[in-house]
């Protein structure tokens, strides 16, 4: 399984995808034999590829749903433990089969805090986390960074709806939030 997944996401431009590789390569030593082909990244779900001329697929439950790959009741358990923690959570598939899964803690980049601490400096009173992660990781993040909210399993399009969402909600209240 970490051959196959090393090989599938070191053709992804996704930076989640490249930092799984560069980890799978330090830790069993890989290298890069091109049996992977044809990456796909599917929004907001994962990537879909050939590996040895068949299916794989690295990505969320979603995905291996919509390409008719099923996820028991034993996997389902083991994801929901780890989201409960806040870890990140990804399957593996290969021929229609789940072959592993992936999961680590997202860390709050380094700068998080300290510009939430200037943003509160200048007067932004609310502050919310949009994040396409489980809404478990973002719930995580937010308490490691003093966020008082966070929105999580979003697509792009869905953030952009949640920020008007939250102007219009603002100018209705005008309770004073500035947006920068």
């Amino acid at each position: 399984m970490a051959k196959l997944v090393f090989e599938v996401e070191s053709l992804s431009d996704h930076l989640l995808a490249k930092a799984i590789a560069n980890d799978l390569k330090l830790k069993y030593t890989i290298d890069f034999d091109n049996k992977a082909s044809n990456v796909n990244a599917i929004q907001g779900k994962g990537i879909q590829a050939n590996y040895e001329s068949k299916k794989a697929f690295i990505g969320n439950v979603k995905l291996m749903e919509d390409s008719d790959i099923k996820v028991n009741d034993s996997i389902h358990s083991k994801m929901d433990q780890l989201l409960q923690n806040g870890h990140a959570v990804m399957l593996a598939a290969f021929n229609n089969e789940i072959v592993g899964l992936i999961s680590g803690m997202d860390l709050p980049r380094k700068t998080a805090i300290s510009t939430l601490l200037r943003l509160k400096e200048i007067g932004i009173k609310y502050m919310i986390m949009l994040t396409g992660d489980h809404q478990n990781v973002g719930d995580a993040i937010a308490k490691q960074i003093g966020l008082m909210e966070a929105k999580g399993n979003l697509l792009p399009e869905d953030k952009i709806s949640a920020i008007k969402q939250l102007i219009k909600r603002d100018k209705k209240n005008s309770h004073g939030w500035r947006w920068c």
